[in-house]
């Protein structure tokens, strides 16, 4: 359990207004189990980023993001901005709609249990991504994720989760194809005509996708999977593999493991996402940062994988 009082940043709008609903009884769980916190209620895009910013100038240990990947994207930038981290730790509480962090991490996706959670939870050094000035702790994709992301964000908002992706799954399909893509990776130069770059630092993407099924979040390093020439009907058989990670031995896909990548086209400017948000546009820069934060995670590590390599 914290030893002293921490806070917690709250995004009502979460999970479509997910969060709002369940936040009163989160917060009576975690106070009846003798939690001491502050609550900070987000009220638009960045806020969180602000408040965890706030928190670390004030010294607090622990801050833990109450909502779905976009509010803990926030927070984590929030966190590291200020150049403290490993000094103040992250905890996570998914009331999102995706929640593919807390998947990466083992982290239940009941609410009220992994507050609890807190009580007798670790805390572990994860890596931590960065693409040009914004920091990552799961996936950033570029191209076809990152065109999904975009179709979800401006016309799919009403749906969840899963639903929500594959409606953006569908819409991307009837428009974008691979492209040239030109990849860099520690140094080694790579040009493929492909769909898809997912730079994995977790293993699941797009409310439950395991795009990078041997990516671990401790190890210094990149998983890289990319999608290449592939058709719509092919990627329409290929997608329902990829919930599992069986999409591994498909001749279009490839992963390499790096600790800098760069990606770009010579085509067009590709959308990137980070943790399911917009982040900009190709070319981009990725660079990982071995376990530089600190996370709080249920006891015993349920679902974790840490490499034995690690420390």
């Amino acid at each position: 359990m914290p030893d002293l009082p921490f806070c917690c940043i709250v995004n009502p709008t979460a999970g479509r207004g997910r969060t709002a609903r369940l936040w009163p009884e989160i917060e009576r769980v975690m106070r009846r189990a003798g939690l001491r916190f502050r609550t900070f209620f987000t009220e638009g895009r960045g806020h969180a980023r602000e408040l965890a910013q706030r928190a670390v100038k004030k010294d607090c240990d622990l801050v833990v993001a109450v909502g779905g990947d976009g509010t803990a994207n926030e927070v984590v930038n929030g966190i590291a901005s200020n150049g403290a981290y490993p000094g103040t730790a992250l905890a996570l509480l998914p009331t999102g709609s995706g929640n593919d962090l807390c998947r990466t991490l083992g982290i239940s996706g009941d609410p009220l249990s992994t507050a609890l959670a807190i009580c007798s939870g670790k805390y572990r050094m994860l890596d931590l991504g960065m693409v040009e000035n914004r920091y990552f702790l799961n996936i950033c994709g570029v191209g076809f994720d990152a065109e999904v992301a975009h179709a979800v964000n401006q016309g799919f908002r009403w749906l969840r989760g899963t639903w929500a992706y594959l409606a953006g799954v569908l819409k991307t399909l009837m428009c974008f194809r691979p492209v040239p893509l030109e990849l860099t990776l520690d140094g080694n130069h790579l040009q493929i005509k492909g769909l898809l770059v997912a730079v994995a630092n977790g293993a699941f993407f797009g409310s439950g996708i395991k795009i990078a099924p041997r990516a671990r979040v401790d190890d210094g390093l990149f998983d890289v999977c990319v999608v290449g020439d592939i058709g719509r009907l092919e990627l329409l058989r290929v997608l329902p593999l990829t919930y599992s990670g069986r999409h591994e031995d498909h001749p279009c896909v490839h992963f390499f493991r790096a600790r800098d990548v760069t990606v770009s086209s010579p085509a067009r400017r590709l959308y990137i996402q980070g943790d399911g948000e917009l982040l900009g546009e190709t070319p981009a820069a990725f660079h990982i940062h071995k376990q530089a934060i600190r996370v709080l995670v249920p006891d015993k590590g349920a679902g974790l994988e840490f490499s034995k390599k690690a420390g």
